[in-house]
């Protein structure tokens, strides 16, 4: 009996459409918090800075014909795992007598599945890794009464910042907080008061960088909420970060040796933006489908701090 399904192929024109529309959906801050690190292979180590020693200072000298000394890498160092991932969307042929000929209505109408492909594929990978991060990592005890006016947020946030530092020797560079948390840090009395103007009423992520002790801190603020209810139930809507904030090293360039907080190790094959569609004959309907291979993994719990607002 034939196949309903014909081969996937790789469709350049969707895959340009989600290439630019992925670019405009830079409010997630998944990759931000968990840099990707594109990997050759599936499985395969790398470097874990979980110990203060790991951020050792090497001796550099030696004597004239000597040897170097070198930097080492544990052979019992972690593994990373990326498993697959993909998801779908379909375009019915009724879909398309409806939408019509006229002008680009086609192209219109695969352009609204693609983004609702794409859409939700961010959205699940945000869940994803603010879930893992979450789980992995404790909230700083007696931090985040940030609904106190007497409660300095400033302060805490720089003894987070001044915590990692002593550990690791690293300036952590970047800080993701959720809306809700955001909201009440920007207005804080505190804050404010840390302000030149009296008029001045709450604070950007640009204000808030001058006052720590890193003012150069790349701020972010989580806007993406999701639905945690089951399909056909009561909406539950809920902000990804939520009321919390993290403070984290990450670097620009990351790879399997940098200390990085958090890092998805991703497969070369594929990814959200690389669209191929197939003909489903038994749904008469053309599918369109990304998939990628992923692995979220905390690299070094020193080199990042939580913070949860908590009850005064």
């Amino acid at each position: 009996m034939p196949s309903s399904r014909r081969q996937a192929s790789y469709n350049p024109t969707l895959t340009n459409f989600a290439v630019g529309l992925a670019q405009s959906l830079m409010n997630s801050l998944a990759n931000f918090i968990s840099p990707i690190v594109e990997v050759g292979s599936t499985i395969g180590q790398y470097k874990s800075f979980d110990t203060a020693q790991a951020f050792r200072s090497y001796n550099t000298r030696r004597a004239t014909g000597g040897n170097y000394n070198r930097i080492e890498f544990s052979s019992d160092d972690p593994s990373y795992n990326c498993q697959p991932n993909g998801l779908e969307v379909t375009v019915d042929d009724d879909e398309r007598d409806a939408a019509g000929d006229e002008g680009d209505a086609q192209a219109r109408l695969e352009q609204g599945k693609v983004q609702t492909l794409v859409s939700n594929c961010v959205t699940s990978h945000e869940v994803d890794v603010f879930g893992k991060v979450r789980s992995l990592t404790t909230a700083m005890p007696d931090f985040g009464k940030w609904r106190d006016p007497s409660v300095d947020p400033i302060l805490e946030w720089n003894a987070a910042i001044e915590q990692i530092a002593t550990q690791t020797g690293i300036m952590p560079n970047r800080t993701a907080i959720g809306l809700p948390l955001f909201n009440i840090l920007a207005n804080h009395p505190k804050v404010i008061a840390r302000q030149p103007g009296a008029a001045v009423i709450g604070a950007s992520v640009e204000q808030l960088a001058r006052m720590l002790i890193n003012p150069g801190m790349e701020i972010k603020v989580g806007i993406l909420s999701y639905d945690s209810s089951k399909p056909g139930g009561v909406s539950a809507k809920s902000n990804i970060v939520g009321a919390s904030l993290y403070v984290f090293h990450a670097s620009q360039t990351p790879s399997q040796y940098d200390p990085s907080w958090f890092k998805t190790f991703q497969g070369r094959r594929g990814g959200v933006t690389r669209v191929e569609t197939y003909r489903d004959e038994k749904a008469t309907s053309d599918v369109h489908r990304v998939k990628w291979s992923r692995d979220v993994q905390q690299v070094s719990a020193l080199c990042g701090k939580r913070i949860d607002l908590r009850a005064n």
